[in-house]
């Protein structure tokens, strides 16, 4: 089994509609790292529909950036 079979990357959603938390680990093994923690802020934005595409936009960054499993 080489390294990469062996490794996974996990994102983790904390969601919310003003301020949204997310976290990435790489899992190799039994030993965990941090890879990125931050929050999006969206009370600025007016309405559900605003804040719910910037959710959509920023996930999407994440995801492409890091491909997590």
């Amino acid at each position: 089994m080489n390294q990469k079979e062996n490794e996974r990357i996990i994102l983790g959603i904390d969601p919310g509609t003003n301020i949204l938390g997310y976290g990435l680990i790489i899992a190799r093994g039994k030993k965990l790292h941090l890879i990125e923690l931050d929050v999006i802020h969206l009370s600025k934005l007016k309405g559900h529909a605003l804040k719910l595409q910037s959710i959509f936009s920023k996930v999407l960054e994440i995801i492409d950036k890091h491909k997590p499993d």
